[in-house]
């Protein structure tokens, strides 16, 4: 798949790259779909939404002994 050279500086950065050209988090959307499209990428329009799933935090890592207490990094090897 080719993403077209883009010059220029990202939002995100204070400079530019040393190539001077933009990266793919850096390039604008439609630029992106239409180089997949290009590439024989299929987009199913109607298709839902894949549901949320719940986080895991850094409370459930202490909870289930994985982080925070003894023998955590043995049981999360």
């Amino acid at each position: 798949m080719y993403i077209p050279d883009i010059f220029g500086k990202e939002k995100r950065k204070s400079e530019p790259s040393k190539e001077g050209k933009l990266g793919v988090e850096g390039v604008k959307s439609d630029v992106i779909i239409d180089a997949l499209k290009k590439a024989g990428v299929k987009f199913d329009v109607d298709a839902e939404s894949p549901k949320k799933t719940q986080s895991v935090t850094k409370t459930d890592l202490f909870l289930d002994g994985l982080s925070g207490g003894k023998d955590s990094a043995e049981k999360r090897a």
